[in-house]
């Protein structure tokens, strides 16, 4: 089998790239034996343009965008699926300097205070923020649906990549019975197995997330309290996360689970129905920057990965940067 390009993995970071690469008009196939709990499909999914806890914007927002609609939109009209959808996220301060840092920091064209009756049944005696520019991304169904596509119309493997069986010749990388002019690795936590790129920067840890029912909660905004609830599927919410940095086993932290949902209740004056309770790796680099590398010695070889909390934003612009380096 001849590909233009073979990518390993098919997270966020291996769908945005065969969708980049195809749109091109290349023949691209995915190798994806993906582990249980990926990253990616227990991210949050969202897209906000605010940078941590001091109210920045973040840097270029406006080329992230951009770049995020324009691919995720393609994508739906390939897989006559939507995946991304509008969506304010409203933020409630759990005390006076977190109020008073969002009053110093607020830009009316992306965010508004306020302390109106909108939200009367949530506990907020601070008020909230209602930040605009938000979007949620199906990323459970823009996965599944994507595999489906390149089933259908180009090459999928579920098979484990096997780095040993990978040979360059004629300037042709060689996989079992392919022939690919390039191979792009997007593996997410398997990259730190990769011998090819073996001395970056890697880094890892794990956090806890919750899936959670709330019937009578508003669907229609993204909501921050001591943790953040994000809308998923009908009255189903994800909750979440944390970051353990020091670690030995992906448990669940029954603990924070119990904190967490305790801090909530607080807040919500509805029933909440604790419906699944999932832990994942995430890959990460020293730093926190997003690697998106053409490989320094062999040829048509690179790497998109550690895109992080905000790779649902970002993926889009870096796939990009990493194609023009390849020349692809």
């Amino acid at each position: 089998m001849n590909l233009d390009v073979l990518i390993v993995g098919q997270g966020i970071a291996g769908t945005i790239t065969s969708y980049q690469l195809i749109n091109k008009g290349l023949i691209v196939g995915i190798i994806d034996n993906a582990i249980q709990n990926q990253s990616s499909k227990l991210a949050s999914a969202i897209i906000n343009p605010l940078s941590g806890k001091k109210w920045n914007q973040v840097a270029q927002f406006d080329t992230y965008l951009n770049d995020s609609l324009s691919n995720y939109k393609g994508i739906e009209q390939l897989i006559q699926q939507p995946v991304i959808q509008a969506k304010d996220h409203v933020y409630f301060f759990q005390n006076l300097e977190s109020q008073e840092t969002a009053k110093q920091n607020a830009n009316s064209d992306w965010y508004t205070l306020s302390q109106d009756t909108l939200f009367k049944n949530i506990e907020s005696p601070f008020g909230y923020a209602q930040i605009k520019q938000c979007y949620c991304i199906d990323q459970e169904a823009m996965f599944k649906k994507w595999r489906h596509y390149m089933e259908q119309h180009y090459y999928y493997s579920s098979n484990l990549f096997d780095y040993q069986a990978l040979t360059y010749e004629n300037k042709k990388w060689r996989y079992n019975d392919i022939r690919a002019n390039a191979i792009i690795f997007c593996e997410g936590i398997n990259a730190l197995n990769n011998p090819y790129f073996n001395k970056l920067p890697f880094t890892q840890n794990r956090g806890d997330v919750l899936y959670v029912n709330i019937e009578q909660l508003d669907n229609s905004y993204i909501y921050s309290f001591k943790d953040r609830l994000v809308p998923i599927k009908d009255q189903l919410f994800w909750l979440g996360s944390n970051h353990i940095w020091d670690y030995n086993t992906l448990d669940k932290n029954l603990e924070w689970a119990e904190s967490c949902l305790k801090n909530l209740e607080k807040q919500l004056p509805y029933t909440i129905q604790l419906i699944d309770h999932k832990v994942a790796e995430r890959p990460t680099t020293v730093g926190q920057k997003p690697l998106a590398l053409k490989h320094d010695l062999h040829p048509k070889m690179g790497l998109l990965n550690g895109l992080g909390t905000r790779g649902f934003l970002q993926t889009s612009t870096y796939c990009k940067i990493l194609l023009e380096q390849m020349q692809l």
